[in-house]
């Protein structure tokens, strides 16, 4: 799985069942490290566009791990429980 959909699933997990694309997008982009200013060096991840956020979000739902929701930018985790996000973040 690309790194990108580990780390697509790795916030929406910390965000619930169901969650928007949109904030995960932005969440991937790097705004919100940005917005930290000074914050230390093991708080920034790496950072995806939205291209590559697409693209992992279409190998996480290829997977059947999440599956569209019932409007337009929302998804949920399929019948698997969410993953463990801890784990995925390490």
């Amino acid at each position: 799985m690309p790194e990108a959909s580990k780390c697509l699933l790795a916030w929406a997990a910390l965000l619930g069942h169901s969650f928007s694309f949109e904030l995960i997008c932005h969440l991937l982009s790097g705004e919100c490290q940005d917005a930290c200013g000074q914050s230390p060096a093991e708080h920034i991840h790496k950072t995806y566009t939205q291209e590559e956020a697409v693209a992992g979000l279409q190998a996480a739902i290829q997977a059947y791990i999440i599956v569209p929701g019932d409007v337009d930018d929302r998804f949920r985790f399929g019948n698997l429980p969410p993953p463990d996000s801890e784990g995925m973040l390490l």
